[in-house]
């Protein structure tokens, strides 16, 4: 099966500890992530189902399970398209690493793998998912930045899926 990668950076003006709290506040995402607009639990009680919001395109709810907690290090999480498990699997991580001056790196990369990929890389993920994923990138800086200025983010702290996970 055909895997791509699809992965964008930047560098936040904010410890890993605030730059880690906003990531895994699920529940505060509606408040300021751009791309992933909606997260709610799933009924089956061990997925949370995440709504993004690619530019251009409309809405698409995805039921994920969260794969990875390393506090301060790495949350992800592994979805696939319409549950069929062959068709498109994306497994989303998101990266830390501390840099000088208590900056942080945020490294956002999903690996797709599936019969769809070839379909729709060029046309959805490697330029809308691409899109969305910056607006993230961004979003989650300005509001890392915010918090470690201790302004009046108010952030939830890590998910219980994630609390749960360690």
């Amino acid at each position: 099966m055909l895997t791509r990668r699809l992965a964008t950076a930047i560098d936040i003006e904010a410890p890993p500890a605030a730059v880690w709290q906003v990531l895994t506040g699920l529940a505060d995402y509606p408040a300021w992530n751009p791309f992933v607009v909606a997260v709610d639990d799933h009924p089956d009680g061990q997925r949370t189902v995440l709504t993004i919001a690619p530019p251009g395109m409309r809405r698409q709810r995805h039921a994920v399970r969260i794969t990875a907690c390393e506090p301060l290090r790495r949350f992800a999480w592994q979805g696939d398209f319409l549950e069929a498990g062959v068709l498109l699997i994306g497994r989303h991580s998101l990266l830390l690493s501390p840099l000088a001056d208590g900056r942080t790196r945020l490294d956002h990369v999903e690996e797709f793998t599936g019969l769809l990929v070839p379909l729709v890389w060029r046309w959805v993920l490697d330029t809308r998912l691409r899109a969305g994923f910056h607006a993230m990138d961004a979003a989650c800086a300005a509001r890392a930045k915010q918090a470690a200025g201790g302004a009046a983010a108010q952030l939830t702290g890590p998910s219980r899926r994630c609390a749960s996970s360690r």
